[in-house]
């Protein structure tokens, strides 16, 4: 629980220091994991007791400007089951442990230039070259954008002068994130421990609603 103080007459909310300590030390935990991370809140439904006993009943983080494993992300809003964890207190500062798999919801937005960004990077290029050879008869990706609720793909060819453009629907079925126009369809692969709720592209951008189990 926040205890209250007053400064000058205001009435000024102080979180349990426990409670800061844990919020602190998984914010550093999931910044570990992200190549870059500009912005994370970390939020705790959780008393104390639970704390001192290693739980979490559950969590949300808001985090912007991520750079999770090459999947460049520009606001993600997340709400975690029950976790299970260690602190470690002897050094200076807090390292936490994880104990368990836990599960999340999560909400994820990514720009057209983060799509593009996540897709020509070297992890994910094998996913590039799927939408090559599925939806482009194995002509060259050379841009990937949103625009006007489309996917975008502009594909070429040594053989051709002129460059292609084709344009695709992004939806969900099934947990699949589904690529298609009325000539052609794609699911892409996925982690099994990845399930889409729910894909659509709006405003020129991709919005994401998953559930994920996670590994510590």
């Amino acid at each position: 629980m926040a205890k209250e103080y007053r400064l000058m007459g205001i009435k000024i909310k102080r979180k349990n220091p426990l409670i800061e300590i844990i919020q602190k030390a998984l914010e550093a935990w999931i910044k570990s994991r992200c190549d870059t991370c500009l912005r994370i809140e970390v939020n705790l439904n959780s008393t104390p007791f639970q704390l001192v006993k290693g739980q979490i009943e559950g969590m949300r983080l808001i985090a912007e400007g991520i750079n999770l494993q090459d999947v460049h992300i520009d606001y993600a809003e997340i709400f975690s089951s029950a976790i299970n964890f260690k602190v470690d207190l002897r050094q200076n500062k807090s390292i936490i442990n994880l104990n368990k798999k836990f599960e999340i919801k999560a909400k994820l937005t990514l720009t057209s230039e983060g799509l593009e960004n996540t897709l020509i990077s070297r992890k994910w290029h094998w996913v590039k070259n799927l939408l090559a050879s599925h939806l482009l008869q194995n002509r060259m990706v050379d841009r990937i954008y949103i625009k006007n609720n489309k996917l975008g793909i502009k594909g070429s060819d040594k053989n051709e002068k002129s460059d292609e453009i084709l344009l695709f629907d992004l939806t969900s079925k099934s947990g699949k994130i589904i690529i298609d126009n009325r000539n052609q369809s794609f699911i892409l692969p996925m982690d099994e421990s990845i399930y889409i709720d729910k894909a659509i592209l709006d405003d020129g951008k991709l919005l994401i609603n998953l559930s994920a189990k996670v590994t510590p």
